[in-house]
């Protein structure tokens, strides 16, 4: 219950601080990874599951490079990247 706690107060801290700097032009985006990141730490962690459905890293840095690297015209206030269902 706390993570879901803290990851809430995060998230409206972020918009936040969107409202408050976007006249500035900065702007924030919430990227939810929907399943595992399929990272050294969590295969070492979980050796007997299967990282076949995992979410790579690569694949979560190219929809965070996506989103900041929109034009003027567009942009992305929350993402949820899920994990590709074979």
């Amino acid at each position: 219950m706390r993570n879901a706690a803290s990851k809430a107060a995060l998230v409206a801290y972020l918009r936040s601080v969107d409202r408050e700097l976007a006249p500035k032009g900065v702007r924030t985006v919430v990227v939810y990874p929907m399943g595992t990141l399929d990272t050294a730490a969590n295969r070492e962690q979980l050796p007997r599951v299967d990282p076949a459905n995992w979410i790579s890293t690569t694949t979560l840095a190219e929809v965070v490079t996506s989103a900041v690297t929109m034009g003027p015209r567009g942009r992305l206030q929350e993402v949820r990247v899920y994990p590709d269902a074979n």
